[in-house]
């Protein structure tokens, strides 16, 4: 028998399946659930192991949010967080930043920190993957091809798939 590792969350921070659930619950529009996300993030943080067999390794969150009328996809680095109201086609995301420099919602400091740390100049234009990725773990191996294979996917498919594939 396999022993697994016991990992302990730190209780001041909220794993992000509690806070999508959450966001899902108390929100009666996509927009409104970043939105609850957003305050979720600021008050408790992220956190917790990302699997079982290594307490060490955690990542920074990104949500596709959609109700009938629109769709935002909300990307996440620690507190800081930035989101986007997607306008058309489909996304895409895979364990690599999405949103570059069209930021429709962002966390009022996310930029003066990024600033504050020297990852971005406060002159030049702001793209949240750029920068935001300087020092996160969301530079994984493989998500660059999974991405692309994601991606592909989706456009050979033009973003649809009935609800039989996905299982």
């Amino acid at each position: 028998m396999k022993s697994k590792r016991l990992c302990i969350f730190l209780p001041e921070t909220m794993v992000q399946r509690r806070s999508l659930r959450l966001g899902l619950e108390r929100a009666d529009t996509a927009e409104k659930a970043v939105d609850v996300i957003a305050v979720l993030l600021e008050k408790y943080g992220q956190g917790g192991p990302c699997m079982e067999d290594q307490c060490g390794f955690t990542y920074h969150n990104s949500f596709l949010i959609s109700d009938r009328k629109e769709a935002w996809l909300l990307e996440t680095s620690g507190k800081y967080w930035a989101a986007e109201r997607v306008e058309g086609g489909y996304r895409n995301i895979s364990n690599q930043y999405g949103i570059t420099t069209k930021i429709d919602k962002e966390h009022p400091g996310m930029r003066e920190y990024a600033r504050s740390k020297g990852w971005w100049d406060g002159k030049s234009e702001f793209n949240f993957a750029t920068v935001y990725s300087f020092l996160t773990t969301a530079r994984i191996e493989s998500a660059g091809t999974r991405y692309c294979e994601g991606k592909s996917l989706l456009e050979r498919r033009n973003g649809w798939f009935p609800q039989m594939s996905l299982r």
